[in-house]
């Protein structure tokens, strides 16, 4: 697997994968990193639990199909994966999750899909990039010269810091300039290097660098997040009215243990709860307590501050009692005796 990955600004810029929240474009940015040259991964959620992200966020990026899913095996691919990167013949190592990619199809756009397509041909798709064919070329045409061949004006070696005016300012560089095909090729397009035009006609993006500014942007997003959704759910529970340092450390510090829907559920059990909302005490939980530790949220998911249910009365002697008149039970006593 290789160490670099690229992305497409047509898929990254585009208002499907821009209205998806940052936490899941950070996971989507993740699993290219670390997918096979064919852009599938057998391990989404460990993924998942290593960055953070929730299981909402999977399921969104499923919904919107940037990335398609094998039920039978839960190995995931990258829909897009070959309009994002070119990888070389040489470098290129086929998956080994070779029956699911034998499930998949290629559109016009070489985006995999499940439905009607043309067949993956690895030989046709899997090509080398323009780059690499033309830092071939130009190693060719180095190893075909000597220090000494552009005084005789054999041609440019690339490799020397030569003014390009001086050089055709030069009788031998002048008088060579016609005749040497390889020069043609090297100094046309309005003589910019070739450096610059390749930097022109294909941009790349770091994607290590990308993910983890997204990553840590995505957290103080979810901190936001994570206030609004206390304030609006848990009504009887004092509100947050400033997220200071230490309040946005401590929440950054759970969202390691636990996703954002986690917290979510903990707040709806919380508003439910009678002990915390204060309601059999003076004291009630508030913000902070939630983000203390890690074990105040474990208690609340596993339910230690749930309401209790009053348990049925015995069965036995649950019958309403007789009730008598005293004194007309001894009337009737004495009448009876008389």
């Amino acid at each position: 697997m290789a160490g670099k990955r690229m992305f497409s600004m047509k898929i990254c810029d585009s208002d499907a994968f821009l209205d998806m929240p940052m936490s899941t474009q950070c996971l989507y940015f993740h699993l290219n990193m670390r997918a096979d040259d064919d852009g599938f991964i057998g391990n989404p959620r460990k993924i998942m639990k290593f960055i953070g992200a929730s299981e909402d966020d999977l399921k969104l990026l499923i919904a919107k199909r940037f990335v398609l899913v094998f039920e039978d095996s839960g190995v995931i691919v990258i829909k897009h994966w070959r309009m994002h990167n070119t990888i070389s013949k040489n470098r290129y190592h086929e998956t080994q999750y070779v029956d699911e990619k034998s499930m998949l199809r290629l559109k016009e756009n070489n985006a995999y899909t499940f439905d009607e397509g043309e067949e993956i041909n690895d030989v046709r798709c899997i090509e080398q990039s323009t780059r690499q064919s033309k830092t071939q070329q130009r190693r060719n045409i180095d190893e075909q010269k000597t220090d000494s061949g552009l005084g005789l004006g054999l041609g440019l070696d690339l490799d020397l810091e030569t003014p390009l005016d001086s050089l055709r300012s030069s009788k031998e560089f002048s008088s060579e300039q016609d005749s040497d095909p390889c020069e043609k090729e090297q100094i046309g397009k309005n003589d910019v290097p070739e450096e610059t035009i390749e930097v022109e006609e294909e941009q790349t993006v770091d994607a290590s660098e990308l993910a983890q500014e997204l990553k840590e942007h995505s957290l103080d997003i979810s901190v936001e997040e994570i206030v609004n959704e206390y304030n609006r759910v848990c009504t009887d529970l004092p509100t947050v009215q400033k997220i200071s340092k230490k309040r946005r450390d401590k929440v950054k510090a759970r969202l390691k243990a636990y996703s954002v829907a986690e917290i979510y559920k903990a707040f709806d059990k919380a508003s439910s709860s009678s002990f915390l909302c204060g309601k059999t005490s003076d004291w009630k939980a508030n913000f902070d307590w939630f983000f203390e530790n890690d074990n105040n949220l474990l208690k609340v998911l596993e339910g230690n501050y749930d309401n209790r249910v009053p348990k049925p009365k015995n069965s036995f002697n649950s019958f309403d009692q007789r009730s008598y008149d005293m004194k007309e039970l001894e009337s009737k006593l004495i009448n009876n005796s008389g």
